[in-house]
């Protein structure tokens, strides 16, 4: 009971920083791969936003009206693109 009341009156980025520092070395590189794949998924997503968005650009700024037709299509698949998009704190 007495850690838990110390962890509640730690700042969060104290509490998380408590927790790590008692992990085994074991423990810490499973937290370590974890992270490092949760950020390299969310890299992977934003760089098909990102690839998406060229390619609403690209379509916009067309002459061509039949590829120009595609522009809601993949403006359609940009907002999908986003809304996939994790929101801060999930994982």
């Amino acid at each position: 009971m007495a850690t838990r009341e110390m962890m509640n009156d730690d700042l969060p980025e104290e509490t998380v920083e408590t927790i790590l520092s008692r992990l085994t070395p074991l423990e810490r590189a499973t937290y370590d791969a974890t992270m490092s794949a949760i950020m390299l998924s969310t890299y992977a997503n934003l760089q098909e936003v990102v690839e998406q968005i060229d390619e609403v650009e690209i379509l916009r700024n067309d002459s061509d009206l039949e590829e120009r037709a595609l522009l809601p299509l993949a403006e359609a698949g940009l907002i999908e693109l986003i809304s996939s998009l994790p929101i801060a704190g999930e994982a």
